[in-house]
C-alpha cells in the first residue's frame, strides 16, 4: 500500500440491528503494531465507553457506537499519524 498520513476504516457493516461494541482496534504493518503514536478519532461519539478503550490493550474495556449511526454511511474511525506511514 502507498504511504499515507491518515488511515480510515469506513463502510462498517453490522449483522443484525444492534450497536457496534469494540474492545480493541489496532493497525499493523506486517506483524508490527504501528498505531501507538497516532491519534484515533471517530466520526460519531460513542454511546458508552471511550475511544481510548480501543487502544488500551485491555479487552475488558469497550467502546460502543449506536448501530443506527454506524449504518448511516458516514461512520468512520480515523488514525492521524502526523506524517506518512505505510501499512
Amino acid at each position: 500500500m502507498p504511504a499515507a498520513r491518515y488511515w480510515r476504516i469506513t463502510g462498517v457493516e453490522l449483522n443484525g440491528e444492534g450497536d457496534l461494541a469494540l474492545s480493541e482496534l489496532h493497525l499493523y504493518s506486517g506483524s508490527t503494531r504501528v498505531d501507538g503514536s497516532a491519534t484515533l478519532t471517530a466520526s460519531h461519539s460513542p454511546i458508552s465507553g471511550s475511544i481510548a478503550s480501543l487502544r488500551d490493550a485491555d479487552t475488558a474495556t469497550t467502546c460502543k457506537f449506536d448501530g443506527q449511526a454506524v449504518r448511516s454511511g458516514g461512520f468512520r474511525l480515523s488514525w492521524d499519524f502526523e506524517s506518512a506511514v505505510s501499512l
